[in-house]
């Protein structure tokens, strides 16, 4: 599992998140940010936080899933 990847295409797929190859590409999706309108970045700040909830302790509820099954199987 690659962790960087796994919440890039999170954060693509859900709206919030946008890959840049170079500092130009950086510097025109910073610029499109700072242009949106205020209730468009209201809308994108609680998408982010809104995937980052949902994603809060996804290693732990594994964890748990594996220690459930194992279980079964002793």
């Amino acid at each position: 599992m690659n962790n960087q990847r796994d919440i890039a295409a999170l954060s693509k797929a859900a709206g919030v998140g946008f890959e840049v190859r170079d500092a130009g590409t950086l510097a025109e999706e910073v610029t499109r940010l700072l242009a949106l309108p205020e209730e468009e970045k209201a809308a994108l700040s609680a998408a982010a936080r809104a995937l980052i909830e949902r994603n809060q302790g996804v290693a732990e509820r594994c964890v748990d899933a594996v220690a459930r099954l194992l279980e079964r199987k002793t």
